[in-house]
């Protein structure tokens, strides 16, 4: 009883400390981590159906066919890497937010605080450029005004160091294949959630686009160009029907 006496005399007399304690401690991990950036990470699984298209899905699948599989993939993976295309995604990133952004609340596209940031270093006349009805008008616009010059906003957007639309940043985007399947796996962070989240969404557009133009982009041309002979000789054949 005597010891209990003597630990209760003892707790009672630095009550106020045990109190006090946790509460400074609190207050200095608080004081010193506000200022930490979260990392917000985002994956992405692309079904290439790379497999089918060789007829790999037989068990007598032969090497060279595994061969064209994985010489398609690292294709695959390289448009996706491709500086081109990550320039197509900074540029349609910072578009997006430029339009969708708001000053004053977070939304799905970017927290108020980047998009402040964001409209306090765009210059006037980049300002200008900006269409709120039409993310591809806008586009346009960038391109155009774009030029090599490191005192140009857009060139310097991309080719600097912003976090989130330069190819410095846009290239830690990760790209691996998984398995033995003809499955992509890419990854993401950044710290913005609806950023690394739209980062992706955009990739995916891009990379899409840009992987057709190289598959199809030959035979496209010569469909266009046999429509154009196509409506050329209808052209003279109505006219020569008219004559007679």
């Amino acid at each position: 009883m005597e010891q209990l006496r003597y630990i209760y005399t003892f707790i009672n007399k630095i009550k106020w400390w045990l109190l006090l304690a946790p509460l400074i401690v609190t207050g200095i991990v608080v004081l010193f981590t506000r200022h930490l950036n979260l990392e917000y990470s985002v994956d992405s699984t692309i079904y290439t159906g790379v497999v089918s298209g060789y007829g790999l899905e037989t068990e007598e699948a032969s090497t060279q066919n595994w061969n064209m599989l994985n010489n398609t993939l690292e294709n695959i993976i390289n448009i996706i890497t491709a500086k081109e295309t990550l320039k197509d995604v900074g540029l349609r990133l910072y578009i997006q937010d430029m339009i969708h952004g708001d000053p004053n609340k977070d939304n799905t596209y970017i927290k108020a605080s980047n998009y402040n940031k964001l409209v306090s270093i765009t210059p006037k006349e980049v300002l200008d450029l900006i269409d709120k009805t039409s993310e591809e008008k806008t586009l346009e616009n960038l391109l155009n005004y774009e030029e090599s010059n490191s005192k140009n906003f857009i060139y310097g957007l991309l080719n600097w160091h912003h976090p989130h639309y330069s190819y410095e940043a846009l290239s830690k985007i990760s790209v691996k294949k998984l398995g033995n399947s003809d499955m992509l796996q890419i990854t993401y962070s950044a710290n913005d959630p609806g950023i690394a989240y739209n980062t992706l969404v955009i990739l995916n557009k891009s990379y899409q686009k840009e992987y057709q133009d190289i598959q199809f982009g030959t035979t496209n041309n010569v469909i266009r160009y046999l429509e154009q002979e196509l409506e050329k000789v209808s052209y003279d054949l109505r006219n020569g029907e008219d004559s007679l």
